[in-house]
């Protein structure tokens, strides 16, 4: 080999190793990335100050453990809501377990406080299917839903853990992971972009103030940390997190923020405040609907007003064909006649196969159960018209499964086998009986305007060319104008969507109606 020759191969060689140098420092896949991620995660707590404008109204931490084969991650809320013309207080703590690269393996949630108490629990089998059981606390859970998943998941809490320890963070970075929501009972694609990066100053540790009797910061901590976009059921948040995974800062939808504290200032000083004492707003909604009045007036349009609300109407992505936003009033219009089909037009017929329509993320009311399916059948019969089976459906929900007071969480089987359920599971029935027939659908939240009172609600949208209301607890297939939609594809409870929306007062200014 002459001089030339072995100059050549060398240089091939350094190149190669090179190439595999850089391929293991900065192009390994994801998974492995993950799999050091998860051995890696440094064991701590963080607690936060959960506040709803300018006052705090309770409580946050996250712990995060190592153990021998994965990673535990906790959760707890502590909160004093604004609810129904006063507060409620609500507690809920979820214990999850993942593997070494942070692929959900188990978890278990129990909530107690503003709604009827609940225990939930979670096994994940692979990273195809998740078995959820629910039940009182006192009890065994005993109502079991199986969903399958396009991946491997983590619940909330752990996507911070994720996003962080996924590799170098950089401005303009996007990541998708999937996520299951225990709350609301959805299996949903969570896409984040980070936005932008900054340095926090944050209290590290307190020291008691004799003289005053409350904490006061005694070091602080600066840290770099990165800011995550991402929307709940169409609600903006972002989220601001360190290289490490641990959350600094973030915003809920509708008002709510999470800011990292010392554990004495963000609770001691909160409980020594007697924290929660002070009442809600006159303008509250009640705490869910109980009984609908009969004969119900048909409203054509709805105006209303949020008190002080401008900024978190502003970011939501409200806009329908039938409600508008304008700063902070809200204009909502119904159908010119509850007959919708003479001014709704339909291009398909069911099963639903168009390549341009809505993409529908799976959960409890998903239409997969046989026993749903075959209710589904019966109802329609020989029906084929899309609006006309929507139609019956909605009357059957409404004469069929009795109006239970605001509950915990339920899937459509145990509401259609209990035949009774609250307005979310109502919706989760009929959004369940739709999709088993192949017409897409649903579940929404929000506010209704019932009686003379705005009401904490959940109702069905089904996708004609459009997405149209549909309301099982109101008995409309074609819903009116008494309904201000404030999230998309959840099954929360009144108590959980108050949370969500935070200090959202109504005011009716204006009402056009047709008996």
């Amino acid at each position: 080999m002459n001089r030339r020759s072995f100059t050549a191969v060398a240089v091939i060689v350094w190149l190669t190793a090179m190439g595999w140098l850089v391929r293991r420092e900065y192009l390994q896949p994801e998974s492995d990335i993950l799999l050091d991620a998860g051995l890696s995660i440094p064991p701590g707590a963080t607690f936060f100050a959960v506040r709803l404008g300018d006052r705090q109204v309770g409580t946050a931490s996250i712990t995060a453990d190592t153990l021998t084969d994965g990673v535990r991650v906790v959760s707890r809320f502590d909160l004093d809501l604004p609810f129904a013309g006063g507060n409620r207080h609500l507690v809920s703590a979820t214990n999850a377990e993942y593997s070494r690269d942070l692929r959900l393996e188990r978890f278990s949630q129990r909530s107690t406080g503003a709604m009827p108490s609940t225990v939930m629990e979670g096994q994940v089998t692979g990273d195809t299917l998740v078995t959820l059981r629910m039940g009182p606390p006192d009890e065994t859970p005993d109502e079991t839903v199986r969903q399958p998943s396009d991946g491997p998941l983590m619940l909330p809490s752990a996507i911070p853990l994720r996003v962080a320890l996924a590799g170098d963070l950089r401005v303009g970075q996007t990541i998708e992971t999937h996520v299951l929501d225990p709350t609301t009972l959805s299996l949903r694609t969570e896409r984040l972009t980070i936005t932008r990066d900054s340095i926090f100053v944050v209290p590290d540790s307190a020291d008691l103030d004799s003289a005053l009797d409350v904490w006061v910061p005694a070091t602080y901590d600066t840290v770099r940390a990165y800011r995550f976009d991402q929307t709940l059921f169409g609600l903006p948040m972002e989220t601001w997190v360190d290289p490490s995974g641990y959350v600094i800062y973030a915003t809920t939808p509708l008002g709510f923020t999470l800011e990292r504290s010392a554990f004495e200032l963000a609770s001691e000083n909160y409980r020594r405040s007697n924290g929660g004492s002070r009442s809600g707003g006159p303008n509250r909604p009640s705490a869910g609907l109980t009984r609908v009045p009969s004969p119900t007036p048909w409203v054509t349009r709805m105006t209303t007003v949020f008190d002080g609300a401008a900024a978190q109407l502003a970011a939501q992505d409200l806009e329908t064909p039938w409600l508008r936003v304008a700063g902070d009033t809200v204009y909502t219009r119904g159908l010119p006649d509850p007959d919708a089909e003479a001014v709704l037009v339909v291009d398909y017929r069911f099963p639903y196969d168009g390549d341009d329509g809505p993409v529908l993320e799976p959960g409890a009311f998903d239409g997969s159960d046989p026993r749903v399916a075959a209710q589904a059948r019966r109802i329609v019969g020989e029906e084929r018209r899309v609006m006309a089976a929507v139609e019956r459906l909605t009357l059957w929900v409404h004469d069929e499964i009795n109006l239970v007071p605001p509950t915990r969480s339920m899937g459509a089987w145990r509401v259609l086998e209990q035949r009774a359920g609250d307005a979310s599971g109502q919706a989760a029935l009929l959004v369940a009986l739709c999709r088993a027939l192949g017409i897409p659908a649903r579940p929404v939240a929000g506010l209704v305007y019932i009686g003379g009172a705005y009401h904490y609600s959940a109702w069905v949208e089904v996708w004609y060319t459009e997405w149209v209301a549909t309301d099982p607890v109101g008995g409309h297939a074609g819903a009116d104008a008494a309904r201000i939609r404030l999230t998309t594809g959840s099954l929360a409870t009144p108590g959980e969507l108050a949370a969500l929306i935070g200090r959202l007062e109504p005011r009716l200014i204006d009402l056009e109606v047709t008996q």
